[in-house]
């Protein structure tokens, strides 16, 4: 990936930022023209648009408007995620040349599969076995009532500013630990922070299959 393409998906990340601050969903795009220069700028719309409200579908939609389809042929869209179907339908019929996205939706579903540590389907008693005796093995357990206030309200700005659930390795860990790693990786960038997930999912699948395979 060129230098150009980091520095522009890096703007559809602030715009999905922006995106979430006003209450929408966090997903942001842009359309980048032949020379480099940012066209348009668009971020989920879901408060007005509702489900459709997506950013990639309001960029191709206005560019489909302002500019001729042979010139949005050898224009870029940028977008913080892979566009779904109906997005990528719009890219395509709008004539926009190329797309470039950050994350694919496939991978972001499986961070969002992962449940919140010492969360609520932990109190309920309804993780699987595996996380169940994971999270009891740091000690998250047997958190103290300010503990517990505590990792409620990480879980909460860590969700609200990646849009995925903090994620990692408990066994790793111990419940001190956690603590230090949730707080430091809240500082992160969503790139960085979605690189360290996957690298953290990846170490959960490794540990689960050494178990499984006697190693």
């Amino acid at each position: 990936m060129k230098d150009d393409d980091l520095r522009h998906l890096r703007e559809t990340i602030r715009i999905a930022r922006e995106s979430r601050d006003a209450g929408n969903h966090p997903f942001g795009a842009t359309l980048v023209g032949p020379d480099g220069a940012v066209l348009l700028r668009r971020g989920n719309n879901y408060s007005d648009d509702k489900g459709v409200g997506h950013a990639e579908l309001l960029v191709a939609q206005e560019a489909s408007r302002l500019y001729a389809p042979e010139f949005l042929e050898s224009c870029t869209l940028y977008t913080s995620v892979e566009p779904c179907c109906m997005c990528a339908g719009a890219c395509y019929w709008a004539g926009i040349g190329t797309v470039v996205y950050g994350m694919t939706e496939k991978r972001l579903a499986v961070l969002t599969a992962h449940p919140d540590l010492a969360g609520k389907l932990a109190q309920a008693k309804r993780l699987t076995a595996e996380s169940t005796a994971e999270q009891a093995g740091a000690g998250l357990d047997a958190l103290t009532d300010e503990e517990r206030v505590s990792f409620t309200e990480l879980n909460e700005a860590y969700t609200s500013k990646f849009g995925f659930p903090f994620i990692i390795a408990v066994r790793d860990n111990d419940k001190a630990s956690i603590m230090q790693a949730f707080r430091r990786r809240l500082g992160n960038d969503r790139t960085t922070e979605f690189a360290e997930a996957c690298r953290q999912v990846e170490r959960i699948a490794e540990l689960r299959l050494m178990d499984k395979l006697g190693a």
